[in-house]
This record gives C-alpha cells, sequence and structure tokens, in this order.
C-alpha cells in the first residue's frame, strides 16, 4: 500500500501519538523546532532552517521526505544523513534555484549541487525506494548496481544517460526523462521489473524496439509518448504482460503479427 485517506481527526491523533514515541517528526510552521536526534522518519516542509542547524545528527535516519523549496539546506543536510537511510523522496522544485552555500565549496551552480545530491543518493546503499520529483533534470548517477535492496524509484526529470539500475528493482515510473532507444535495451534487461510507467514525454525517439525476451516478469506498463509513432515487439517479448495502457497519439494504428 501507498497511500490511504483518514479522517483528520484520526490523523491528529496518529501523528500526535507518533511523535511521543518518536516514531516520525514532522517538521511544519507549528513545529519548527523539533530537535530529537533519534528520530528514524522525518517530513521536512517550512522553517528547515531551523531543524538543520538544531540536529547535529541525523545518523538514525531511516526516512527522510523533502518537500521544502531550499536547495541550500537540502544540501546541508545531506552529508549528516548516515547510510541507513531506507527511503528517499525529493520534491525536487528547490533544483531549480541558483546558487549552493560555500560548505559544500566555492560558490558554484546547479550543476554541482546535483553531483553533491547524486554522490549522496550512491552512499546510500540500503535505499528501498527512492523518488526525485519536480525536476527539469535529474542528477547524473553513475550506478545503481550497489543498491541491492532499492525496489522501487520514482524519477522525474530528464535523464541524459540512464544509469545502471538496481539488480532487484521492481517498480519504475519515468516521467519527462526524454530516453533514447539504447535506454530501453537497458530496462529490459531488468530481469524482477514487475511495474513500468513511461509517461509525460519519457521516450525522444520515433521508434521503439523491444527485443525478443525483452521484460521477462512485467506485468504492468503505462507507455504515454506523443514522440512515438512505431512500436516495434519482436516474438518472445513481455512474456508475463497483464495490463498495458498505451496512450501514444501519433502511434501507426494496428498491431503486428
Amino acid at each position: 500500500m501507498d497511500l490511504c485517506c483518514i479522517h483528520d481527526l484520526l490523523r491528529d491523533l496518529s501523528t500526535s501519538e507518533a511523535r511521543q514515541i518518536n516514531f516520525f517528526g514532522i517538521n511544519s510552521d507549528n513545529d519548527a523546532t523539533s530537535s530529537s536526534t533519534s528520530l528514524r522518519r522525518v517530513a521536512l516542509y517550512r522553517n528547515v532552517d531551523e531543524y538543520v542547524t538544531i540536529n547535529c545528527s541525523t545518523a538514525t535516519l531511516r526516512s527522510m521526505l523533502w518537500f521544502s523549496y531550499s536547495i541550500i539546506h537540502l544540501s546541508k543536510l545531506l552529508n549528516k544523513v548516515g547510510k541507513l537511510l531506507r527511503v528517499l523522496y525529493v520534491e525536487a522544485a528547490c533544483l531549480q534555484e541558483n546558487k549552493l552555500p560555500k560548505e559544500i565549496g566555492e560558490e558554484v551552480h546547479l550543476s554541482s549541487h546535483h553531483k553533491a545530491l547524486s554522490d549522496a543518493i550512491e552512499k546510500w546503499c540500503s535505499l528501498r525506494s527512492l523518488s526525485l520529483r519536480n525536476s527539469s533534470s535529474i542528477p547524473p548517477f553513475v550506478s545503481f548496481a550497489h543498491h541491492l535492496n532499492l525496489y522501487k524509484m520514482f524519477l522525474h526529470g530528464r535523464i541524459k544517460n540512464l544509469p545502471k539500475m538496481p539488480p532487484d528493482l521492481a517498480k519504475l515510473t519515468l516521467n519527462g526523462s526524454q530516453l533514447q532507444q539504447d535506454a530501453i535495451e537497458t530496462l529490459e534487461k531488468l530481469r524482477n521489473l514487475q511495474v513500468l510507467r513511461l509517461e509525460q514525454e519519457p521516450y525522444c525517439s520515433e521508434k521503439m524496439i523491444c527485443s525478443s525476451g525483452g521484460f521477462p516478469h512485467l506485468e504492468f506498463l503505462v507507455l504515454d509518448s506523443s514522440n512515438l509513432k512505431e512500436w516495434i515487439v519482436e516474438e518472445g517479448g513481455f512474456p508475463c504482460l497483464e495490463f498495458l495502457e498505451l496512450n501514444c497519439s501519433n502511434i501507426k494504428e494496428g498491431m503486428g503479427s
């Protein structure tokens, strides 16, 4: 289960009880000075400068949800998070800001922040779920090959070069990635991939070829691309596919044999 809806009173009771036992913390306008350093789960919204300043250690964090627009404080927090982090969710609109603090080095531009973010994520080998949303481009990750527990990823933004993916990745969503055919050839070799969503112009070529035997365990596929005009699936491709949704307005009508 990813999401659920509950009554606001039940939510208030749940969050109050959770805070008392240090199950998680929520940083917002009304809770800007939460300073427990033993929290395992934290959600950061506003006034994160006070949280980053007060919480000198975040080595125990297992889950971090980042909804702030401050690239500066995200950068400061990255080096404090220990290697035990399992869930990272970043509303990456903050990546549109221009400068980084000198604590990371000399004043540099967005590309250096991307490098700092990718370096931090690559060291968190305990990650199980990674979500980077609302960014114009994804940081230049080199490899997730050592993230043996990472089974779920959501990446929103242009990907120049698809990194090596986690070997046991089961769920993948790519939004606005503008991939090429070579990326499809990489994805179809992921033997444990079960759910794949390619949405909001994920593919920039007019022709896509899926090889025989490709996507051996994929069960759920969503493909949303106005650029795609021809989709060729060789015999033996998608042997376990159960659900297919195509939102490709320019694709040729009809299916090949």
